[in-house]
């Protein structure tokens, strides 16, 4: 290894980047050197300018490819030669907005029926079931499984960020059957060991490429005829979501965890009951799916914009319309019924046909089928975006006397 090479592995190890970003710019520099057959410190801008040109005209690299060489380059060059080139500048990728390829609920039974290997089977099983990435579901632990409050722990996934991700019944139960037939203390997915050898005694889980290859095999064998690959079991349509949607929603506990995006992947325990629509409703009309000051323990869209919408725009707010910051802030300060808001009773009131059922319901009635004076002691009509009338207490939002 030559000394430029080695400085431009610790630079990489200094800037913190994972180890197959650090192999794909040592790549992208090595390819460069090997293309003019000299040191890479020995070439000039304009030399770098023509290869960019090469890559895109002649070789016809695609976006990701020579986005990856592009990024390797332009690290080498700016921070271990120290070196300002306005052509690192310039040159950018094509843009290009690709559909994946999504494969439906009996495609995707039909792929997985035809992998013979068990290891293979479960594995990819689970990682269409649980929305995991490859090397998440390869690399999964004895102890990343939660079976009593049915979640899996995903540990150092994509930017090194831990979640938690739902684990259906059946999955457990499969994971639980596979895990039987090896006992590995540590790994759920050990890589396969020489015959008389247990796996159990395995150092390391299976290999990655022996995953894709099963799948790439099992694609072919099914007869579908679509550019799917491992990842594609993570684009689920929304029929297959379903189930594990209303897992997700049944179970008591769940709410969107602190993290940069809410993301569907990205829950964590709570104390606190999060209910389906049809249950809530019926929160609203029962008192016993009340908590102890008579408002139903559910998630809300405007505690969910409180929590995490001011962090959203201080970061993403200059890309955001006016309408768009407009439109969260009210949601924030006025809490409507039709916005998944408190649903208050109504007092009095002076119809009986339509305020009194309303008010067993335990429903506020809306601005277009009530007077804002009419049976409602000193109420006004609220001035946010939201145009539904308020309750005594005065919405927050409201800048009337």
């Amino acid at each position: 290894m030559t000394p430029l090479r080695q400085r431009l592995i610790e630079d990489l190890q200094l800037h913190g980047l994972a180890a197959k970003t650090q192999d794909a710019y040592v790549r992208a520099v090595r390819q460069l050197a090997e293309h003019y057959a000299k040191s890479p410190d020995l070439i000039t801008e304009e030399e770098l300018r023509l290869y960019f040109l090469y890559l895109k005209h002649d070789k016809l690299a695609s976006p990701s490819t020579f986005s990856i060489a592009l990024c390797g380059l332009k690290f080498f060059y700016q921070h271990t030669l120290q070196r300002e080139w306005t052509t690192l500048e310039l040159a950018r990728p094509a843009r290009e907005k690709k559909l994946p390829a999504v494969l439906s609920i009996a495609e995707v039974h039909q792929v997985l029926g035809c992998l013979h290997r068990p290891h293979y089977r479960v594995c990819l099983t689970t990682i269409y079931s649980c929305g995991l990435r490859l090397r998440e579901g390869v690399h999964l632990q004895v102890s990343d499984i939660d079976g009593a409050r049915r979640m899996i722990h995903v540990r150092h996934g994509k930017g090194g960020k831990d979640r938690y991700v739902p684990l259906p019944e059946g999955t457990l139960t499969l994971l639980r059957q596979y895990w039987s037939t090896h006992r590995h203390p540590r790994w759920l997915f050990p890589a396969p060991t020489r015959a008389g050898v247990p796996m159990s005694s395995a150092t390391q889980p299976m290999d990655e490429s022996g995953v894709q290859r099963a799948f790439r095999a099992a694609l072919r064998q099914s007869g579908v005829h679509k550019a799917a690959s491992v990842h594609t079991l993570r684009l689920r349509s929304g029929q297959a979501l379903a189930p594990l949607v209303r897992h997700a929603l049944a179970r008591s506990g769940r709410q969107l965890a602190p993290h940069s995006s809410l993301s569907r992947s990205q829950l964590a325990p709570d104390h606190r009951p999060l209910h389906a629509p049809h249950a809530r409703r019926r929160c609203a009309r029962r008192a016993s799916y009340r908590s102890g000051d008579g408002v139903c323990a559910v998630t809300e869209l405007a505690d969910i914009l409180r929590a995490y919408g001011p962090a959203y725009r201080a970061k993403f707010g200059g890309r955001m319309p006016a309408s768009h910051t407009q439109v969260m802030r009210a949601i924030e300060q006025c809490r409507t019924p039709a916005l998944g808001g408190t649903s208050m009773p109504v007092p009095t009131a002076a119809k009986p046909n339509t305020s009194t059922t309303r008010a067993a319901t335990g429903i506020v009635p809306s601005a277009s089928t009530r007077t804002p004076n009419a049976g409602w002691r000193g109420s006004s009509i609220c001035n946010c975006p939201c145009r539904t009338s308020c309750s005594p207490l005065r919405c927050p939002a409201h800048s009337g006397p």
